[in-house]
C-alpha cells in the first residue's frame, strides 16, 4: 500500500477538509510507532526507518503489508474524528484500529525470527 492509495481510500471512504500534509504525518507517526514496537524488534527488521514527510514521494511503500490495510484506514479514520472532535467516533475508530494493530502484531511475531541478545553472567555467555 502506498501513501497515495491509502489516502485516496480515506478521502473516499471518510471525506474531510485535511491537508495530504497532516494525512501523510498521521501516516508517519502509526510506522514510525509500529518500526519502533514491533519491526525494529526482529531480525529481519530494518536497522532504521526515515519516516515520512510532505516531501515523500506518494508512490513510497507504507511499512504494514496490503493483507493488513485496515490498520491505516482505522487509524486515519480515529485522527480525522479526533481532529473534528467527534469522540464516539474516535472512540470506535481506535477499537478498530487496536484490534487491527494486534493482528497485524500477532502475525509479524509469528511469521519473524525476534532478535536474539546474549546476556554476560557468572555462567558466561547466554542466548536470551
Amino acid at each position: 500500500m502506498t501513501i497515495n492509495k491509502i489516502i485516496d481510500l480515506v478521502d473516499a471512504q471518510k471525506p474531510n477538509a485535511y491537508e495530504e500534509k497532516t494525512k501523510i504525518a498521521w501516516l508517519d507517526k502509526l510506522d514510525r510507532t509500529a518500526f519502533q514496537e514491533i519491526i525494529s524488534a526482529h531480525e529481519e527488521g530494518d536497522e532504521s526507518f526515515e519516516g515520512y514527510d510532505e516531501d515523500t514521494d506518494g508512490e513510497m511503500e507504507l511499512l504494514i503489508p496490503d493483507e493488513y490495510q485496515d490498520v491505516y484506514l482505522y487509524w486515519m479514520y480515529a485522527m480525522i474524528d479526533f481532529a473534528n472532535q467527534e469522540i464516539q467516533r474516535y472512540t470506535n475508530s481506535m477499537i478498530m484500529f487496536n484490534n487491527a494493530y494486534a493482528q497485524f502484531g500477532n502475525w509479524y511475531n509469528r511469521t519473524h525470527m525476534p532478535k536474539q541478545t546474549w546476556i554476560k553472567g557468572a555462567g558466561g555467555r547466554i542466548r536470551r
